[in-house]
Formats: structure tokens, C-alpha cells, sequence
């Protein structure tokens, strides 16, 4: 799904994986009082100020571009884990996630593994605070990102690879999360906007 705030709204349209934990972000933000709206990749996004597209996993050239001009023209972009695997007739990306914004996000999915239904992993934010990520979760490569978070847990897999990231771009940025956000992204995505 992509959510955007425009001034203190939010669009949330559905893209590819994720359909379920849609919902819950989407509870989320409403228990906080954020208005939440869903909108389609070939929407106007104008004005719009951030976009929450966090299991973008069906991408094409045009959906790229446009991600790549909001973003330079100012805007912050959130993607998340198994971003980019697919392309349009669903066959999977022959790169590394997140596939054709991997330069954009400047961040390389080096491996992944799913969880167990209540089984989650943390990410420690470097700003303070802990985010709770679940359901899939993926080691990072610094390509151009900066980390924003570093996992806590003692998995092997993820041990020293950050969790969240952050790319400038233009007068814009991108925020890669490497897991299934928790209902903490309500209260997370708030503070991107100050």
C-alpha cells in the first residue's frame, strides 16, 4: 500500500504484498486521529508531502519515474521489505531488492527470512526508541543510504545490518524499512514530517 500525508491527511493505496497489514497500519493511524484516504499509482500526488508504499512488490518503469520525481521534487518516500521483487506480468526481479529502486532508496537487500505469526524483531532508531517489525524481515546493504536503525536481536541474519535507512535525494528522501511495520509507524510516521 502507499499512504501519503498531505498537509495532516494520508492516501493509502494498496500495491502488491502486504494486504493485511494495510489494515493495521491503517487502524493505527485512525486510533490516532490521522484521516486516512486510498488513491492509485496514476493518482495525482501533487502536494502530498510523504508516501508510504511499504511492500511495493509489483513495479514497473513509469511507477519508478514517478517515485524517483517525487521524491527529488521534495517529497519522502517509505518503502519497505520485498519491495521491487516483481515486475508488472509478476515474474521476479533478477536483482537484488528493492529491484529498480534499489538506486533510488540506495539500499541492497542482502537476504530475508520470514517469521513466525507472533514472532517479531526490533529495530533500535539511532534517534531514540525502538520500532517492532514482523512477518518478513531482511538484511540490508548500504548503496548511498545512511541507517536510521540497527537491529537488536540476536538473529545471525540480521546481526550488524541496519534496519531502517535513509537516502537524500533531490530536495526529497527515502526510507527503507527492512520488515512489516507494527502499529509504531503510526507514531514513527508522524515524527518524518516535523
Amino acid at each position: 500500500s502507499v499512504n501519503a500525508f498531505f498537509d495532516d491527511k494520508i492516501f493509502n493505496p494498496y500495491i502488491g504484498a502486504g494486504q493485511w497489514e494495510q489494515y493495521r497500519r491503517q487502524s493505527a493511524l485512525q486510533r490516532r486521529r490521522v484521516p486516512v484516504d486510498f488513491v492509485w499509482p496514476d493518482s495525482d500526488w501533487a502536494g502530498y508531502r510523504l508516501l508510504i508504499a511499504p511492500h511495493l512488490a509489483m513495479i514497473d518503469k513509469p511507477l519508478a519515474a514517478k517515485l524517483t520525481a517525487f521524491v527529488k521534487a521534495g517529497g519522502t518516500l517509505m518503502l519497505g521489505a520485498q519491495t521491487g521483487t516483481f515486475d508488472k506480468h509478476l515474474h521476479t526481479v533478477p536483482a537484488p531488492g528493492p529491484g529498480m529502486l534499489r538506486s533510488l532508496a540506495g539500499v541492497e537487500v542482502e537476504d530475508w527470512t520470514t517469521l513466525e505469526a507472533k514472532e517479531t524483531r526490533t529495530a533500535r532508531l539511532l534517534a531514540g526508541g525502538d520500532i517492532v517489525l514482523g512477518t518478513f524481515v531482511e538484511r540490508l546493504r548500504l548503496r548511498g543510504a545512511q541507517p536510521l536503525a540497527q537491529w537488536t536481536d540476536d538473529d545471525t541474519l540480521l546481526a550488524e545490518s541496519p534496519a531502517i535507512t535513509e537516502r537524500r535525494v533531490g530536495r526529497g528522501r527515502v526510507i527503507y524499512v527492512g520488515g512489516y511495520l507494527d502499529e509504531g509507524l503510526a507514531t514513527w510516521a508522524n515524527t518524518l514530517l516535523q
